[in-house]
């Protein structure tokens, strides 16, 4: 009796993980259950489930300080000094596996384990306890009520990622390593939150699809599993509780509804639609290669519309002419802010390089109505689309505008850049930002700099 029940949680933690137990709990008897929640990546899969639980808990914790103030002072900063060097591996790995754009959400972890705020607080927690794990429980936690107060989702997402630094700092604490979870082949990972530590962690390319309870299609996990082309579904309610390790669930990335269970019915309607997909794609893919072009010889020029280094492979993969629509955004969104003009200048150059002598249109900033970035002075605004953004918005911003310009006219020496400026609404405003490009291009010339005289200019209105 005691051994059985010394034996329960290890079990009840096995199963929650997705390891399948012999004396696990019965197959459901209910039959396509459904939920719901916000599409985050298009696209249908059907696989196992794999909960994957959070790397830890910090509500629930066990922890026994060591009685001495300054020893738990010290094992403090020495856990954050370790979490901040596992970063930099991360951070390496990661831009090698995926691109900089990847690798720059980390960074932003790190800037957090650097902030002054951050570490006062910390050690003020600290000598106020006793206790290094209570600190980072508490500070934490402040920090994610700041946050969930804010309405904004773009910016009340941002406090995931101080939980995020402080599970890090946790798991150091307590000597807990992270390592790469082992997965069945097109698993439906379960979790909590997607976060950008698990496209670390698991094995992607046995990701079949994501399916998290909390989070929004603007948050980074959201970004990296459109990028990779992963079916995902954020805001489940009651995912983790009601999912069970190991059943079939269907994930429909597209409107967002997942069902558990599914009866022979529906299997067999969604894979008909998985099938029709297939076919379709395969039929495209075969004819990647061909121009494309109508009956009666019209020429169309088929390109793409990418938003992250990585997706360079997908144009490859399906034959795109070039890339029609380069959304820098997704940097700035990646940065929280406004990029360093040299990270912009080495990606745009990258791209243009990658693609040449195909041509790459790089579209400037389209930020503000739901693509919200800090520090920009963004106001409320009833209609935000139509509001400050896009142009309107970084000619506020002219030292911004200008940096930007400078990174994409510099790439421009490489041939094939044309430049498209997004949401003109006005001759006003299209004069306005030619006046800025051509400050621009006398400020390359009088410092030596290369670039295209000749850069096509387009305007989205």
């Amino acid at each position: 009796e005691t051994a059985a029940r010394t034996q329960a949680p290890l079990l009840d933690e096995l199963a929650r993980a997705g390891m399948p137990l012999a004396d696990a709990e019965p197959p459901r008897q209910e039959r396509n259950v459904a939920l719901r929640g916000t599409s985050a990546s298009t696209g249908i899969a059907i696989g196992p489930v794999y909960l994957l639980e959070d790397p830890l808990d910090l509500s629930r914790v066990e922890y026994t300080p060591s009685g001495d103030p300054a020893k738990e002072r010290s094992d403090l900063l020495r856990s954050l000094a370790e979490a901040r060097r596992e970063l930099d591996d991360v951070i390496e790995e990661v831009g090698e596996n995926f691109g900089p754009e990847f690798a720059s959400v980390f960074n932003t972890h790190v800037q957090i384990l650097e902030d002054n705020g951050f570490l006062q607080r910390l050690e003020r927690a600290v000598a106020e306890t006793g206790d290094a794990c209570q600190s980072v429980r508490t500070v934490v936690d402040d920090y994610r009520k700041l946050f969930s107060r804010i309405e904004d989702p773009y910016f009340r997402e941002r406090g995931d990622d101080v939980e995020d630094v402080g599970r890090r700092v946790m798991a150091k604490l307590l000597g807990v390593r992270h390592r790469n979870v082992p997965l069945a082949p097109g698993s439906v990972v379960v979790t909590s939150m997607i976060l950008p530590a698990h496209f670390t962690m698991l094995e992607m390319d046995k990701v079949a699809a994501i399916v998290a309870e909390h989070g929004g299609s603007t948050s980074h996990g959201a970004i990296f599993a459109r990028t990779l082309e992963i079916p995902s579904v954020t805001g489940v309610e009651g995912a983790m509780r009601l999912a069970r390790p190991g059943e079939t669930a269907i994930v429909d990335g597209t409107s967002g509804r997942i069902y558990l269970a599914p009866d022979d019915a529906l299997l067999a309607e969604y894979r008909r639609a998985q099938q029709r997909f297939a076919i379709v794609a395969e039929h495209l893919d075969g004819l990647r290669l061909r121009p494309a072009e109508t009956r009666d010889g019209r020429r169309v020029v088929l390109s793409a519309n990418v938003g992250l280094l990585a997706d360079l492979r997908l144009v490859e993969r399906h034959g795109a002419e070039g890339i029609g629509l380069f959304r820098t955004e997704l940097l700035a969104l990646a940065h929280r802010g406004a990029p360093p003009e040299d990270e912009q200048e080495i990606l745009y150059e990258r791209v243009a390089h990658a693609m040449a002598p195909r041509p790459v249109t790089i579209r400037t900033l389209d930020l503000g109505g739901d693509k919200a970035v800090p520090n920009l002075g963004l106001e409320v605004e009833e209609n935000p689309q139509l509001g400050c953004r896009s142009v309107r918005l970084t000619m506020r911003h002219e030292e911004l505008m200008r940096a930007q310009l400078r990174a994409i006219l510099r790439a421009s020496a490489v041939g094939n850049v044309r430049l498209l400026l997004p949401m003109i609404s006005s001759l006003d405003e299209l004069r306005e930002v030619k006046r800025l490009l051509a400050a621009t291009q006398d400020e390359l010339a009088r410092r030596g700099f290369a670039y295209d005289e000749e850069i096509p200019v387009g305007i989205m209105i």
